[in-house]
């Protein structure tokens, strides 16, 4: 997207062309120009969506043919390493691919989140599917579970979600960090436990109404490896997402392939 970007964006992927296509072209449309580069990690398509991302001019796109559905989620996790491996940039950022950049000012929060000096990592935790009303009552659900467990959540196990968070590239790279399973968890939170013993802060940071999170949209695309309960309910995700006009017009956006 820049010869000189801020942030790097990197996505794993696997034969996701219904998910790739539409996640890749929202952030091109709604990235501000010069902001951020964009390394798309495959692990091992064989079908038309490896014919796809190698069409676009405008990602770095790295081929991993020795991966393969039995590598994930663990070549999701080494993905994201890759990436961080290749980025040039003050600032990584890792993405699902079935996230869905909304507005222009999507990376905003994350990098203001990131001008304070001891935080190192930011990102969204879960994102709320439903209304203002239901966010709230899902907080206050959440809270009144947590008294009756005699405890209140510390924001510290609340840690930003691989789906959609912002690290300073020095700091992973220098402490040799990596998004494998650490402490018997990969991604977003393998990071956030190093970062926390390395002594740096993490924050959480909402982007609701800035990026759309389908949440397993891959148990949609490739429900084989998901069970019945969590394909039903991708399936309903992603049929609201479908409808939506902005999803349309993105599936009608062929310019932005070029």
């Amino acid at each position: 997207m820049s010869e000189s970007p801020q942030v790097t964006v990197c996505v794993p992927h696997w034969q996701a062309l219904t998910l790739i296509r539409p996640c890749l072209r929202a952030l091109r449309k709604r990235t501000r120009p010069g902001l951020a580069h964009v390394i798309v990690v495959d692990n091992g398509s064989r079908d038309e969506s490896l014919d796809y991302l190698r069409a676009l001019d405008w990602i770095e796109l790295v081929e991993r043919p020795e991966e393969g559905p039995e590598g994930w989620p663990e070549n999701a996790f080494s993905a994201w390493d890759a990436g961080l491996a290749r980025a040039q940039t003050p600032y990584v950022l890792t993405l699902h691919s079935d996230v869905f950049v909304l507005d222009e000012g999507w990376l905003d929060p994350l990098l203001v989140a990131l001008e304070d000096p001891t935080v190192a990592g930011a990102g969204p935790w879960k994102q709320e599917q439903g209304g203002a009303l239901y966010r709230l009552q899902r907080r206050l659900v959440a809270g009144a579970l947590d008294r009756l467990r005699g405890r209140q959540l510390a924001d510290g196990e609340r840690y930003p979600r691989d789906y959609c968070a912002l690290y300073r590239t020095q700091v992973l790279r220098e402490r040799g960090l990596t998004f494998r399973p650490i402490h018997g968890k990969g991604g977003g939170y393998a990071i956030a436990r190093q970062l926390w013993d390395e002594g740096h802060a993490t924050r959480v940071v909402d982007l609701q109404g800035l990026v759309q999170h389908v949440g397993h949209g891959v148990a949609f695309t490739d429900p084989e490896r998901f069970p019945p309960r969590e394909r039903e309910r991708a399936r309903r995700r992603w049929g609201k997402v479908a409808r939506a006009r902005w999803f349309q017009d993105l599936l009608a956006a062929d310019e932005l392939d070029r």
